[in-house]
């Protein structure tokens, strides 16, 4: 039997033909390629693009979307719960608008990032939220960033762009208003410029505790996991991604989920 160490020399010529073909770079590689030449946006002001963000809240009167949450009574307020289909709709814009090519998203359509089951439900006067459906034991992690749930913009451009593409649809138009709130901006490791990060699922509806008394408490927190085992291609420049939320207490059937925002 030979040993994988040696070749013939025949091999040797097969392989270097084939060695001169350029590898296939993997999703990690292309993500960090493409964050090193554009370098994100300086500040955070620029990232949130607030005076963009609000003309087009007024085009779109998304005050009927504001208006689901803590301070309304109203019970003609805007009650939209998502799906799949709507997460679907997000990947699709994302791609056809953003990234194309997958260098910043390896995702294109919606995967469970739950561990647990999970309900969406919506009651005043807070509106929509994440409940827990069975009882869940503290120490439980209860959702992951693993499946790429998460898209990275690396200029305010780039989120015009995909907002303006929701706009245009009529069955995606209502989607514009709530995006404008499912983000955070994150600081690039070692630099000062930063990335803006939007979740695709349930956990962009995760609430806060607002009233202690009438809330309760923070029952759930993120941490982090281990690269190699279970997200090699994250890297520190990453959106979530290598977060996962964690039951800091027991939490019992029904119990919305609430995070220290």
């Amino acid at each position: 039997m030979k040993s994988p160490l040696f070749k013939t020399s025949s091999e040797n010529n097969n392989s270097s033909a084939s060695d001169s073909q350029p590898s296939k770079k993997s999703f990690g590689e292309r993500k960090r390629a493409r964050i090193q030449s554009q370098g994100g946006m300086k500040s955070r002001d620029m990232a949130w693009d607030r005076d963009w963000i609000r003309r087009i809240s007024k085009e779109l009167d998304c005050k009927k979307v504001d208006s689901g949450g803590i301070k309304s009574e109203d019970p003609n307020a805007y009650n939209y719960i998502p799906d799949q289909e709507t997460w679907n709709a997000l990947f699709r814009a994302y791609h056809a608008t953003v990234d194309p090519n997958m260098e910043l998203m390896s995702a294109t359509e919606y995967k469970n990032s739950w561990r647990v089951p999970i309900e969406v439900k919506f009651h005043r006067p807070e509106g929509r939220g994440v409940y827990a459906k069975e009882f869940i034991p503290k120490g439980t992690r209860v959702w992951s960033s693993t499946t790429r749930n998460t898209a990275t913009f690396l200029s305010p451009q780039d989120r015009r762009k995909f907002i303006e593409y929701l706009m245009k649809d009529p069955k995606t138009r209502h989607l514009a208003c709530d995006v404008r709130m499912w983000v955070d901006v994150l600081r690039l490791q070692n630099t000062t410029n930063f990335v803006i990060c939007e979740t695709f699922d349930e956990a962009v509806l995760l609430n806060t505790v607002w009233d202690e008394e009438t809330d309760g408490d923070v029952n759930i927190e993120p941490q982090s996991i281990s690269l190699s085992a279970d997200n090699p291609d994250r890297d520190e420049n990453d959106c979530f991604g290598n977060d996962h939320f964690v039951a800091i207490r027991d939490i019992q059937a029904g119990e919305q989920f609430r995070i220290d925002y």
